[in-house]
């Protein structure tokens, strides 16, 4: 028998995340079903579980892939920056211009969903790991700041840590208010935050 073409697998793999995302957050990950996922990717059951032994491992990688996305397209830029604070902007930008896309929305509902029952299951392995997840993104966002700090651009006593851990919470909590507004002006307030960010540096605000 031909072997499948790796570029294959992964094409399906990834179909089957994308159809499970919308399913989960449709439906909520407990009430929905590997057959339900299996309808709207097109294909059968059985075949889902050659890629994922179960719904909790399916949830969970379809959570996971959206932070790891992150962190993929922040880390060139955190690493090699030149100008932090500007790059700093820039991401920012980026970010809450991809938030208020429909998909978006859906990850949205998933991480929400996913997050609820790792609480209510407590569990303690699923929420490490989703901790883990959440980690490689503020940190990339920390040594960005740290950067910045470094370069005179945030005033000394800025702890970046601590700023990345609040920036992150401003994020989510753009992303819930997109789901209670979808024409809520999330540009608007980030503006705001680099505004203060801007002031506290002693630079000009936009």
């Amino acid at each position: 028998m031909p072997k499948v073409p790796e570029a294959h697998l992964e094409a399906r793999r990834r179909s089957i995340l994308e159809a499970a995302s919308r399913v989960f957050s449709r439906e909520g990950i407990q009430d929905a079903t590997m057959a339900a996922v299996a309808r709207e990717a097109g294909i059968s059951p059985g075949a889902i579980y050659r890629y994922f032994a179960s719904k909790d491992e399916l949830a969970h990688v379809c959570f996971l892939g959206g932070s790891a996305e992150v962190a993929a397209r922040w880390a060139p830029v955190a690493e090699g920056t030149v100008d932090p604070m500007a790059d700093l902007e820039a991401l920012a930008a980026d970010s809450f211009g991809r938030i208020v896309d429909p998909a978006e929305r859906t990850y949205t509902i998933l991480a929400l969903e996913h997050m609820l029952d790792l609480a209510r299951s407590n569990d303690a392995a699923g929420l490490l790991a989703a901790k883990d997840s959440e980690a490689a993104v503020t940190i990339v966002l920390r040594n960005l700041l740290a950067r910045a700090r470094a370069e005179g651009d945030l005033p000394s006593s800025i702890d970046p840590k601590h700023l990345a851990h609040a920036l992150m919470a401003f994020y989510w909590g753009s992303r819930l208010t997109l789901l209670v507004d979808p024409d809520a002006d999330v540009q608007g307030a980030l503006q705001q935050v680099i505004n203060l960010m801007r002031i506290a540096a002693g630079k000009p605000v936009r």
